[in-house]
């Protein structure tokens, strides 16, 4: 075989099969008995590595035996290929090509990696080794080395679609928003009739928050596959991701009477459940299914761990803690799982661990709810001037921040007693404010007012534009608990208990109030 040619085949990606085959026919007139068994072996390695990708040379019809060729048969009827040895780069590699199909982890996962070491030994420059390799791992649930391959193989071929989607799939589950979103871009504008890249894509632009674009991708999905489960899911998660909660209880109702154990199906109903219901046990219940159907699944594990940090629930048993250090496990740099602990940190005022797992999120490329972190947690240590500069240089870096952002602004400014800058950001988002932001707006004026009966009318103000305002219940707990008016602090703090209810501070102070409202 010419050894370019060779060199060609063995890098393994669709751009170096391609000039494979222009230099098969470029360096002699007709085809000779191992060129077309070249040009068969190209075909097939392109069908099997790269679907997507089209065979466009002529493909001769070589009848002869070969190895190679009855390996890929086995390989594509579902049978691994023992006939092969490891001593030469495509015996070493091709067995580990079953990994495609998205089987052999189990009864070779040793086999295959020990001939992915040896592949990527006798070629380095080849992609499919870290192709294949990302792939076991990810098939294992080894998700941080599945990512750290799949992210070599894209960087040293990026024509190597397949990885590049498996990268940007992975990085979503970490949260790495903005490399999926650039990835799914890319192969969207390479392949835009594919329907998993355009799924990816919706994926990439509903976390991103880009949810025109998202439903602009969603459609075009739903009138190609919309009776596919898959893209009902996503435009499930669509709608709930604009809070349209009815849209998507209907339609979870719609899919439940086909099948109530989709892992997708529990996740969602989960979701709508305690998001929009607040039905707690009913929630819980979907997460127990959803745990024990699937319970190696990454999304699973965060689902279940975000809903017993937000509800001091445990799911079949198991604690924050332990779905935590089930995601750490997969990833240890899971961003998501990270952040986490920090929330739990947070709550349990724990000042250095979150600093540390704070600072570490926020120090690359952090995302918005990183930067909140990071501030809140420089607030919790009392360290208003750096709180303050996160969040002014949060709010200032866009034309129109976040209502999270002003929000974190308002409370640093206030924390840091800037009073003067706190009431001209007030005055700049008041009269435009939706009802949540303006809840809290009207909050922090209240505390500004000198006059407490004044402060009380703006306190019962920000109630009105916002009912479930944690902030302004306790606020007004305290307006009445100073006032020595018990009843009216307990309907307060009762309250601000039920979005809350393992607050030790809170149940302390329902306590402390029982106990003043027995006296008096």
């Amino acid at each position: 075989m010419d050894t370019i040619v060779q060199a060609y085949i063995e890098q393994g990606s669709p751009a170096s099969f391609r000039k494979a085959v222009e230099r098969i026919y470029a360096t002699s007139q007709g085809l000779t008995t191992d060129k077309q068994f070249q040009l068969t072996l190209l075909s097939r390695l392109m069908k099997l590595l790269y679907p997507l990708e089209r065979v466009d040379w002529t493909v001769p019809s070589y009848r002869h035996d070969n190895v190679y060729l009855t390996a890929l048969t086995e390989i594509e009827e579902g049978r691994y290929p023992q006939s092969l040895g490891s001593s030469v780069f495509l015996d070493a590699v091709i067995p580990a090509m079953i990994l495609t199909k998205g089987i052999g982890v189990h009864e070779y996962g040793r086999a295959l990696e020990k001939r992915l070491f040896t592949a990527r030994s006798l070629n380095p420059a080849s992609v499919l080794p870290f192709y294949l390799l990302g792939t076991l791992y990810e098939l294992s649930g080894n998700l941080a080395d599945a990512e750290d391959y799949y992210q070599i193989a894209w960087e040293q071929d990026s024509s190597c679609y397949p990885v590049g989607m498996r990268f940007a799939a992975l990085s979503l589950l970490r949260d790495n928003i903005e490399i999926a979103c650039e990835i799914a871009e890319q192969l969207y504008a390479r392949y835009p009739d594919a329907v998993a890249i355009q799924f990816l894509l919706a994926e990439s632009y509903i976390d991103k928050g880009e949810l025109e674009q998202a439903g602009i991708l969603i459609d075009r999905l739903m009138k190609q596959n919309g009776d596919q489960n898959n893209v009902m899911f996503l435009r499930i998660r669509l709608h709930i991701k604009k809070k349209e909660y009815l849209v998507a209880s209907s339609l979870l109702d719609e899919i439940a009477k086909k099948n109530k154990v989709e892992k997708d199906y529990l996740l969602l109903r989960s979701r709508v459940l305690w998001e929009w219901s607040r039905n707690t046990g009913e929630a819980k219940k979907c997460l127990e299914r959803a745990e024990a159907l699937y319970p190696r699944a990454a999304d699973v594990i965060l689902a279940c761990a975000n809903f017993c940090f937000e509800t001091k629930n445990t799911i079949n048993g198991k604690n924050t803690n332990a779905f935590i250090d089930a995601l750490l496990t997969q990833s240890p740099r899971n961003i998501l799982a990270i952040r986490l602990l920090v929330k739990q940190d947070i709550a349990n005022q724990y000042w250095e661990n979150a600093f540390e797992r704070a600072q570490y999120l926020y120090s690359s490329n952090p995302s918005e709810e990183d930067i909140i972190l990071y501030a809140r947690v420089c607030a919790g240590m009392n360290n208003w001037t750096e709180a303050v500069n996160v969040a002014q240089a949060a709010y200032t870096a866009s034309r129109a921040p976040s209502d999270e952002i002003i929000t974190l602004y308002l409370q640093a400014l206030y924390g840091a007693k800037k009073y003067d800058m706190l009431n001209s950001v007030i005055a700049s988002h008041l009269p435009i404010a939706r009802s949540s932001l303006k809840s809290v707006l009207i909050y922090y004026e209240a505390l500004l007012e000198s006059n407490d009966d004044e402060r009380l009318v703006l306190l019962r103000s920000s109630l009105l534009s916002d009912p479930r305002s944690s902030l302004t219940l306790f606020a007004l707990y305290e307006w009445y608990f100073r006032h020595k008016d018990y009843r009216k602090a307990s309907y307060y703090l009762q309250q601000v208990l039920a979005f809350d209810p393992e607050n030790k501070r809170y149940l302390s102070l329902a306590d402390q109030l029982e106990k003043l409202q027995t006296k008096f």
